[in-house]
């Protein structure tokens, strides 16, 4: 399916483009601040190379709560037996395309301590994709079964509970099954699918069990939120096409959120109030812009950077406050912004050319990573907030870690930050960061001391600084880079 797996994890009035302001963030020694060092948490694995958090451009979620409990999926020590014939919708193949030949299982991550959250039995790996704020996390275990038309190890949807792991099932004929978001309230949704990824989206309770929300009229239908109150957002679409659409369901109705024009719409993010936040195609589909919508005001088009024809919003805090990533210079570039009555360039550090938003907490302060432009590779993690600039949080932690923070993809309210790094053995770890903060005192290992963050690099000496390194400008877009921006399966 050319749409990635419906992109998950993608009769209102339309309004067109808004004429935004355009803020920058504050560059140079003018916007320099005093920033809190952090205690670097490295999670670790299981004994074998490899963990990973749920973030970023493959969708952003939540993997850390408001109480500092991570979740995500470490290698252990032992071979894989089904390697290289992998699950793509599992671990790091979903998240990498990456064939892992360890075994890793879902970890939970709390006040210091590690926790294997292990398998369905007869499965070997399992993934979590996201926990909620009382600490239910939704996810997906191999079942010890062996798909007969992909020659792959099936999948279920679980929940993990208290530390013990359940079954949520699947849908008439699917043969798998993935919970990708859970409320405080224990409603889990996901999709189940076939080993084609033909997919319908579920809604499992633990009342009523799994139920079939239904689609727009098309075949398959994903679902990717839910907030507190229990409504969703997800994606329907042609299963055989590349047209889709975002949907909205609440209490047992689906209705199709309004489009810009193009093939294709997909959500990132829902939030307590319901509103949602994604990229819907301009006609034609070779641009995007970013959407806002709302029951009650529509849709509408959050606006891009100067000289940008792309961009994407990926989260949204109960405030309104959307950030994401709109590229510049025709999209040979791409900064991270801020949507917040306007739109904020936030720049981005030690003159790496492009950066995307990936979470923003209640405080207004933002998370997410810079990248090659070629390649989409992460380079630096970043922390936004109070005005700007952006800074590098490799200067915020302790010397000599063996860690290069390479992508930030979760910030909870207590400024607690988690997400993704490479080790000097080009190993990836997930991380967690504890703020050394009045907020946060008597932390064993913290440096109480402010340190001067490493200012932002402004837009113009970006462009300056690609011209003189020889760096070939690329379109960052995924219509141009196939960069998976909402990528929840392969691409057939």
């Amino acid at each position: 399916m050319k749409s990635r797996f419906l992109m998950l994890f993608a009769a209102v009035t339309l309004f067109g483009a808004l004429a935004m302001p355009v803020q920058l963030a504050a560059q140079g020694n003018e916007g320099k601040q005093k920033h809190h060092h952090y205690k670097l948490v490295d999670i670790g694995t299981f004994g074998g190379p490899q963990s990973w958090v749920f973030g970023a451009f493959e969708a952003p979620t939540t993997t850390l709560n408001n109480a500092g409990t991570v979740v995500g999926g470490a290698d252990t020590s032992n071979s894989n037996p089904n390697y290289p014939n992998v699950n793509p919708f599992l671990g790091p193949a979903l998240l990498f395309g990456y064939a892992d030949p360890f075994v890793f299982q879902a970890f939970e991550w709390e006040d210091g301590t590690l926790v294997n959250l292990g398998t369905l039995p007869g499965g070997y790996n399992s993934f979590p994709f996201w926990i909620s704020a009382n600490g239910l996390i939704a996810g997906a275990s191999e079942n010890g079964v062996i798909d007969p038309v992909g020659g792959f190890p099936e999948v279920r949807a679980v929940l993990w509970k208290d530390g013990q792991i359940m079954d949520l099932g699947t849908l008439g004929e699917k043969t798998e099954s993935a919970a990708i978001a859970v409320n405080n309230r224990g409603q889990a949704v996901g999709a189940a699918f076939d080993a084609s990824f033909n997919s319908r989206a579920f809604l499992w309770t633990e009342d009523h069990g799994i139920q079939d929300l239904g689609t727009l009229g098309a075949c398959c239908a994903i679902a990717g939120s839910i907030n507190v109150g229990g409504q969703v957002a997800g994606e329907s679409g042609l299963c055989d096409t590349c047209n889709q659409d975002v949907f909205f369901w609440e209490h047992g109705h689906m209705q199709r959120i309004p489009d810009f024009g193009g093939p294709i719409s997909f959500h990132y993010a829902l939030n307590n109030r319901g509103q949602v936040v994604g990229q819907s195609d301009l006609p034609g589909g070779a641009y995007a812009h970013p959407f806002l919508w709302g029951k009650n005001r529509g849709i509408r088009d959050l606006g891009l950077l100067p000289g940008g024809l792309s961009a994407s919003a990926h989260w949204i805090n109960d405030r309104g406050d959307a950030v994401g990533i709109s590229g510049i210079q025709n999209d040979q570039f791409g900064h991270a912004v801020l949507w917040n009555h306007g739109i904020t360039d936030l720049g981005t550090v030690d003159g790496d050319l492009c950066s995307v938003a990936e979470g923003i907490n209640s405080k207004g302060q933002i998370v997410g990573g810079t990248f090659d432009c070629n390649t989409a590779a992460f380079l630096h993690a970043f922390l936004w907030g109070n005005g700007g600039p952006m800074v590098d949080l490799n200067t915020l932690i302790p010397p000599g870690s063996n860690l290069q923070l390479n992508q930030a993809d979760s910030i909870n309210d207590s400024g607690e930050i988690a997400g993704q790094a490479t080790t000097s053995n080009g190993d990836n770890h997930a991380f967690l960061l504890i703020p050394c903060d009045e907020n946060h005192s008597g932390v064993e290992g913290c440096d109480y001391s402010t340190v001067e963050g490493r200012a932002a690099v402004s837009q113009a000496s970006q462009v300056r600084n690609a011209s003189s390194r020889g760096v070939p400008p690329h379109p960052w877009n995924r219509h141009q880079l196939n960069i998976p921006l909402r990528a929840i399966g392969p691409t057939n």
